[in-house]
């Protein structure tokens, strides 16, 4: 099987966020790449899919990560996974971060606004 390049990038994003998670002292973080538990998948009250974030763990909240890299900001897939976690985040008192790389932040910022999605932005 090949890996895009995009994708070695954004499983060392997800590495990243999840050992700053440990580092900080937060419980049970969960990542989607080797080395860590899988996140739990969330529901979405609109039509009972499941979709599994890239990190998570509790701190003082618990705190949901969906890691895009450049060319995936666009695509139809991350508007979905970024509605149900943003609406699932804000129903369980829960914060929804976006992380991109740094060039990306501001298209991700626009593409959040464009879809209504409350997230905050963060640079990996």
């Amino acid at each position: 099987m090949v890996t895009r390049q995009s994708q070695l990038h954004h499983d060392r994003m997800v590495k990243a966020i999840a050992d700053f998670l440990v580092e900080r002292d937060f419980a049970d973080v969960r990542a989607d790449i080797a080395g860590f538990a899988k996140p739990l998948e969330i529901t979405t009250d609109k039509d009972g899919s499941a979709r599994i974030p890239d990190v998570t763990g509790r701190g003082q909240f618990f705190v949901v990560f969906e890691v895009e890299t450049s060319d995936s900001i666009d695509d139809a897939h991350t508007q979905e996974q970024w509605g149900s976690f943003a609406a699932w985040a804000k129903r369980n008192g829960a914060a929804f971060y976006i992380a991109v790389p740094e060039a990306s932040k501001q298209r991700a910022t626009e593409r959040a606004a464009q879809l209504g999605v409350e997230a905050k932005i963060v640079e990996v």
